[in-house]
């Protein structure tokens, strides 16, 4: 299994790429992951690729860090499959798009930038694989 992480838009904070680039780096060491930034808004081309597909949306379920890892442990145990996860722009995904996923996730009842989103994304994937791990950064 590959993990996929297919945001919209280019990053433009240099902070935020920074810590984009870091976490990604930091998750390397554990999973196959790459990262594709597209300028289409609804990336259908993707989402038609054979896989586990998710899409972050705030009306998504919501997940403690604990859970989240429990989700991708399930998910590295028993998906043969390649995973994807979509992170939106600022105008997030049409409910078409969204409906072609086979999920949907939520970072928090709070509205986020786009671009922090994926970077919360990122670090909360990180953590999720450190729990599994039983390494000691989550705590």
């Amino acid at each position: 299994m590959k993990v996929h992480i297919v945001a919209v838009g280019k990053l433009k904070n240099g902070y935020v790429a920074e810590g984009v680039k870091d976490y990604y780096e930091r998750i390397k060491h554990y999973i196959p992951i790459t990262m594709v930034e597209t300028k289409q808004e609804n990336p259908f081309n993707m989402i038609a690729k054979e896989g586990f597909h998710i899409v972050l949306d705030a009306q998504g379920k919501l997940m403690t860090s604990e859970e989240f890892s429990s989700f991708i442990g399930d998910l590295l145990t028993t998906q043969s499959n390649d995973v994807y996860f979509y992170i939106g722009g600022p105008e997030g995904f049409s409910e078409a798009f969204k409906d072609n996923a086979k999920m949907r996730i939520s970072l928090s009842l709070m509205t986020f930038p786009h671009e922090l989103a994926r970077l919360f994304f990122l670090e909360q994937l990180y953590r999720a694989l450190t729990i599994i791990k039983g390494e000691k950064y989550h705590k």
